[in-house]
């Protein structure tokens, strides 16, 4: 079975398992769950928050794999990659030395006041 057979199935699985939890929830309704919090039991909200977190760890490591992988397979493109990098690097160090040290701070009554309608 190639690589791509078993990305699909675990997609599909992730998909369908997300998709019985999202039914789950919208079939508890928004005051059984909401009373279940309260109480300190999160149930199914917190087994679908895992699952995003899950679907999101799956997807940045593959994505840094195979972007590794592709720049790992031709020098040209690692070198390219390397100068952009490093290129990158300067122009924040050189904003970070041209940044003022002196800090700001803003006043949340002022900014508040300002995003207020008048009363």
């Amino acid at each position: 079975m190639n690589t791509q057979k078993i990305f699909t199935y675990t997609a599909l699985a992730l998909g369908v398992v997300g998709l019985i939890l999202q039914v789950i929830i919208l079939n508890q309704g928004d005051d059984v769950i909401k009373r279940n919090a309260l109480s300190g039991d999160y149930g199914v909200v917190s087994t679908m928050v895992t699952l995003a977190f899950l679907v999101l760890a799956i997807t940045v490591v593959l994505t840094l794999v195979f972007s590794f992988g592709n720049l790992a397979s031709d020098g040209k493109k690692l070198k390219k990659a390397l100068v952009s990098i490093g290129a990158f690097a300067a122009v924040v160090l050189v904003a970070f030395l041209f940044s003022s040290v002196r800090k700001r701070h803003l006043k949340m009554e002022t900014c508040c006041q300002r995003l207020a309608p008048d009363g």
